[in-house]
């Protein structure tokens, strides 16, 4: 999933704002988003996550940044949550960008979405 921000409140409760689907529109381009947030779930009851990287892509295929690291905490249970922002999050062009990602060495594709101009009203 992506989004403009997740957050968790006072109670424990994670709030997540702006949910993006299938595209963004964006009024003109290039256009700088404050931040953009992908929050994953990974299933760990047969490997905890050591290490990850998320990259993101442009439609001209150049990296538009990574995140590495390693998960904050242990994670305990069989699922584990990784929340990655890049900010700002600058979008000089229309088409789909891509996000993947390396868990402990292993390559997977977590999504895309295409940017697309708003129509004139």
């Amino acid at each position: 999933m992506i989004c403009d921000d997740i957050r968790v409140e006072n109670n424990g409760k994670t709030i997540i704002i702006g949910i993006y689907h299938d595209n963004i529109l964006l009024p003109s381009l290039p256009f700088v988003m404050p931040q953009l947030v992908t929050w994953t779930k990974w299933d760990i009851t047969k490997s905890p996550i050591k290490k990850f990287e998320f990259k993101f892509t442009a439609p001209d295929g150049k990296s538009m940044g990574h995140v590495t690291g390693e998960p904050p905490t242990k994670s305990s249970g069989k699922k584990a949550i990784l929340q990655i922002a890049i900010s700002p999050f600058v979008i000089k062009e229309a088409g789909e960008y891509r996000i993947d990602a390396r868990i402990n060495e292993t390559d997977c594709h977590i999504g895309s979405f295409e940017v697309q101009l708003k129509p004139l009203s």
